[in-house]
C-alpha cells in the first residue's frame, strides 16, 4: 500500500513540476516599435549649474511581436 501511494505521489510532484509557468521575461516583450530619437533634460546638474540633456537614437533589431 505504502508503494502504491508513494508512486501516485511521485506521478502528481512530477506532472505538477511540468506545468509551471513560464518565465517573466516571456510576458514582459517589448510589442512596439520605439526606434527614433529620443531626448529630455535629466534631474540632475553638471558643472556649471545647468541641466543635463540626454539623447538616445534606438534603432530595433528584429521583427515586432
Amino acid at each position: 500500500m505504502k508503494t502504491i501511494v508513494r508512486g501516485m505521489l511521485v506521478t502528481v510532484l512530477a506532472i505538477g513540476f511540468g506545468c509551471t509557468r513560464p518565465d517573466w521575461i516571456d510576458r514582459t516583450l517589448v510589442t512596439v516599435d520605439v526606434s527614433g530619437t529620443w531626448y529630455g533634460t535629466g534631474t540632475g546638474t553638471v558643472a556649471g549649474g545647468s541641466a543635463a540633456v540626454v539623447w538616445l537614437d534606438l534603432h530595433q533589431e528584429g521583427g515586432n511581436c
